[in-house]
């Protein structure tokens, strides 16, 4: 199946873990490369120093907390992608789904703030048009990394259930974190901005999350497999939709929260929401003008105010209302993430006007939808405006040396994908 540039990609993987690796390395050992260097050159500039070191770093760190069937995985992909004639080496998988606790570490030690940011709600019961849950996701990410996220991933493992992620070439989880399975668990999340905590002792982010969607037929199936060995790494509030509700799990370190309702909705833009979390979080949430705080009364106010169905989802989705401004304006604040179009700072990632981040893509799903193998995917900002990379540099100069590295993020339309769990 040929890579489509502008809309999502669907691929279908089965068998053991050795089988599933060896096909999606043969299907993408191209794309393998291509998000390699993407991420190559985003945690050089990050962190100043080399892929070498990046390497070193994860196999010492983590290679050996990775279970048996990660490592079966793994070196299937080794192989199917040298397969078909590209140089992909094990270290560079392994620290490819390690960036996660690369992060971490580096706020951990350094205090360095993130500007890693999504945005994420589910609701059911009387909010949605039939009771079902409904599930959606943004992910904000960076434009010169991307377009390595414009892939969905359809798993039928011979150990567990049947799965679908939004992911990227070369990953064992999803890493924007959009999953579903077949027993009717959907699992997004955002991340907890100002978290300078991180356990390098316990078990990597990636295999916690594969194993929780993998391996759960319930709430209580994920919230165990994530909090179990918990590392830290990407502290995050994780939403979960299944049969019998819908929860929040907010993961820190060394504290968590849990919320679960038969009815209801739940929001999440960043923030957390237990008290137990201050402990780790080194920043204040006492403005309508940051960027968390903003999106996530607004996300409250259209929902109390709107019942909930696929189409009321996209526009939320797609909404540019800023609070602190009091009007349509898409940037830093409004759902659909704009911050290439931003002039004011945030005080929370200390990026400068104009970065070049924001909503790359629109995700939903519900409870029927997980359990039969279907979702509604989107490809680019769910509002669809293009992001040009050579129009961005023209225009703000102080981005000239990203050239060659910032690319374009054109929107795709909509699509319900109709996928099924059997292969």
């Amino acid at each position: 199946m040929p890579v489509k540039e502008d809309a999502f990609n669907i691929f279908k993987f089965e068998g053991s873990p050795y089988e599933i690796g060896l096909e999606h390395g043969e299907k993408l050992g191209d794309e393998i490369l291509r998000a390699l260097n993407r991420f190559k050159f985003a945690l050089e500039d990050d962190y100043g120093k080399k892929w070498e070191w990046f390497r070193e770093f994860s196999i010492k760190n983590f290679y050996d907390k990775f279970h048996e069937d990660i490592v079966e995985e793994i070196l299937g992909i080794i192989h199917g992608a040298r397969k078909k004639g590209f140089d992909i080496h094990i270290e560079d998988i392994i620290t490819l789904n390690t960036i996660a606790e690369i992060d971490s570490y580096f706020s951990w030690i350094k205090s360095i703030p993130s500007d890693s940011r999504c945005t994420s709600f589910i609701a059911n019961g009387k909010y949605t048009s039939n009771g079902d849950y409904i599930l959606a996701h943004t992910t904000w990410w960076r434009y010169y990394t991307a377009n390595s996220f414009k892939f969905l991933f359809i798993y039928n493992p011979d150990r567990g259930y049947p799965f679908a992620m939004q992911s990227a070439p070369g990953l064992l989880f999803s890493f924007t974190d959009f999953y579903y399975n077949s027993k009717g668990i959907a699992i997004s999340e955002t991340t907890i901005d100002g978290i300078k905590t991180f356990n390098m002792d316990g078990e990597p982010l990636f295999q916690r999350l594969r194993n929780a969607i993998q391996y759960s037929s319930d709430m209580e199936g994920v919230i165990y497999n994530l909090t179990h060995n918990n590392n830290g790494a990407y502290a995050n509030d994780y939403l979960i939709g299944s049969r019998d509700g819908i929860g929040l799990l907010e993961l820190g370190t060394f504290n968590y929260g849990i919320i679960k309702k038969r009815e209801g909705f739940i929001v999440s833009s960043n923030r957390f929401q237990f008290e137990n979390l201050k402990e780790e979080v080194k920043i204040e949430y006492d403005s309508y003008d940051d960027s968390d705080t903003s999106r996530y009364i607004r996300m409250e106010q259209f929902i109390k105010n709107n019942k909930l169905d696929i189409e009321t989802a996209k526009r939320l989705l797609a909404d540019h209302y800023d609070i602190s401004l009091k009007k349509e304006f898409p940037g830093k604040n409004s759902i659909c993430g704009h911050r290439e179009e931003e002039p004011r700072l945030d005080k929370f990632d200390k990026r400068p006007p104009y970065f070049v981040t924001g909503s790359i893509d629109g995700k939903i799903v519900t409870s029927k939808m997980a359990s039969i193998g279907s979702s509604w995917i989107k490809w680019g900002k769910p509002c669809n405006t293009k992001f040009l990379a050579n129009e961005h540099i023209q225009k703000h100069q102080e981005y000239k040396w990203l050239e060659g590295h910032l690319e374009d993020v054109i929107p795709s339309n909509w699509q319900e994908i109709q996928h099924g769990w059997r292969i």
